[in-house]
């Protein structure tokens, strides 16, 4: 026996347009800008230097005594130097340098490696 009457299976649902992925970006262009600025100038900026935890190593990296973000104090700001830039707070170190450093954050800090971004003079 077959049935009609609307007890057969439901018609097949419209197909719909699959909407474009929208990506974020992982920097935003101002970012983008300081890194390619940065990159050209740390690589003059460390050539030929020591590192300053093991001197008897070449430097291959650059240690950010007070962090990347933001700025150090007034005057920086006022010229829009932001700490990444900032080479008044560069430190050249070896890979093995800037590991001691970052694993002992106490230690860096008592020898001046390192700078409490709360103790900075304003300028």
């Amino acid at each position: 026996m077959i049935r009609t009457g609307g007890f057969g299976p439901d018609p097949k649902p419209e197909k719909q347009e699959k909407k474009s992925t929208k990506w974020i970006k992982p920097r935003s262009q101002k970012k983008e800008r300081l890194e390619r600025k940065y990159n050209k100038r740390r690589i003059v900026w460390i050539e030929d230097k020591n590192c300053a935890v093991y001197h008897d190593r070449k430097a291959a990296q650059i240690h950010h005594m007070m962090g990347r973000v933001g700025y150090a104090d007034d005057w920086a700001r006022e010229r829009d130097l932001p700490l990444l830039l900032d080479e008044r707070y560069w430190l050249p170190v070896s890979f093995d340098g800037h590991r001691q450093i970052e694993h002992n954050p106490d230690w860096a800090k008592l020898n001046g490696y390192s700078i409490e971004r709360t103790n900075v003079r304003k300028v």
